[in-house]
């Protein structure tokens, strides 16, 4: 009951860019139930099978969401009842493979998530993703020796959006989406090492 979200008042420019003004906005009331599950089996000494797995319901019950304009005024009401809360994917998962054995480790996971959508003021969504993870190393007692990637599909996925204003002078400020991925393919070489401590 109460539901706060958050909410924002764009105002344009004399150049015709835009401003923003956020501000935490009442959506009346919404409903958010879900469930998780997660297991950690050992499928021999040193190789184990972790899975993570989470599905989430969150949409607003009744939410009569006002357009205001840069003088305070209601120009325009939109009716979002019944209509998925933001930031509230469907589903998000991890499935993983870790080895450690005579001094190598190894791990190989998937980690996805469903579509969502960016914010209650605009329709754009961020799509599903499943991104491919792995390392591998060698360790003694004194030092660690990762080679570890990150997104080695190389996927592009938005993780942040704006929807409905205009920011590129070259497109003369034309209204349309902007997208934040996240992170490109990344691959590094990491090397731990713990100085033993003077007696």
């Amino acid at each position: 009951r109460n539901q706060q979200v958050k909410g924002s008042l764009v105002k344009p420019r004399g150049d015709g860019s835009s401003d923003f003004t956020d501000f935490i906005d009442n959506a009346a009331r919404g409903t958010n139930r879900g469930l998780e599950a997660s297991l950690d089996y050992a499928l021999t000494d040193g190789l184990a099978l972790k899975a993570n797995i989470g599905w989430l319901d969150a949409e607003f019950d009744r939410y009569l969401k006002e357009t205001v304009n840069p003088q305070g005024v209601v120009v325009a009401t939109e009716d979002l009842s019944g209509h998925d809360q933001a930031h509230a994917p469907a589903y998000m998962y991890s499935l993983g493979l870790d080895y450690t054995g005579n001094h190598w480790f190894a791990s190989l996971s998937l980690d996805g998530r469903d579509k969502f959508h960016f914010s209650d003021r605009h329709a754009v969504k961020g799509g599903d993703y499943t991104l491919l993870n792995a390392s591998l190393g060698y360790a003694t007692d004194n030092w660690k020796l990762t080679l570890w990637g990150r997104n080695l599909g190389d996927r592009d996925y938005e993780v942040r959006a704006f929807g409905s204003f205009g920011n590129d002078p070259r497109k003369g400020y034309a209204t349309e989406p902007y997208y934040q991925y996240g992170e490109p393919r990344i691959i590094g070489l990491t090397l731990d090492y713990q100085w033993a401590k003077a007696d």
